[in-house]
């Protein structure tokens, strides 16, 4: 093996790595877009419930004559949150799998990252130039995307997973609670995934 050829195999896996993140964000941004709107008709929803548990059936004259409507339209609520529900699932099990797929990468970058390091040397993984970042710089953001998407996920799937239709309130104030999780995020962090772009082109044991 040349002198170059640790270096050229970290920044092949580097450029092989970025665009995998790149497309994985699509696949992210796209499941968090349609998260809003299912939450606010799943907010609406426990309002109509709340709503519904609220008003004595028996004291509005035109409703008598239908003594089992309470249970009927709450049944159909429930039916309606529930299909709800299996919508904001599945955007989850997208999230779940940008994880899976963003992590499993990045591990390998660092696997080979680490089967190179002694032969490639300190000075040189922190050694940035005018037009790329140090492999240094990039490996730390790797890890940043890769922290990023697994605690993003886990925010989000215990939001999911608190909702109970004995606990309306809760339910209705979801939409607020998945703004504050988006908000406590950096949404620049992925933007930066185009370093596969400005990565030196090598072929060992030369790299220009």
């Amino acid at each position: 093996m040349t002198e170059d050829q640790p270096l050229f195999a970290v920044q092949e896996a580097l450029r092989k790595c970025f665009p995998v993140v790149d497309e994985q964000q699509g696949l992210w941004q796209s499941a968090l877009r349609d998260c809003p709107p299912l939450l606010a008709s799943l907010s609406n929803l426990a309002e109509q419930l709340q709503a519904a548990q609220n008003l004595r059936f028996e004291d509005v004259p035109s409703l008598r004559a239908f003594p089992d409507l309470k249970e009927r339209l709450r049944r159909k609520q429930l039916a309606a949150g529930d299909t709800i529900l299996d919508k904001l699932g599945e955007r989850l099990a997208t999230l779940l799998k940008v994880r899976d797929v963003v992590s499993s990468h990045v591990e390998r970058v660092l696997q080979i990252y680490e089967q190179h390091a002694d032969a490639i040397g300190l000075d040189t993984v922190l050694q940035a130039s005018a037009s790329s970042p140090s492999v240094a710089e990039m490996l730390e953001w790797l890890q940043d995307i890769e922290r990023h998407y697994r605690n993003s996920y886990l925010k989000r799937k215990y939001l999911l997973s608190s909702i109970q239709w004995e606990d309306l309130g809760n339910i209705q104030a979801l939409p607020r609670a998945w703004d504050r999780v988006s908000e406590d995020e950096h949404p620049d962090l992925v933007r930066g995934a185009g370093f596969h772009a400005v990565l030196p082109v090598c072929s060992p044991p030369l790299c220009v």
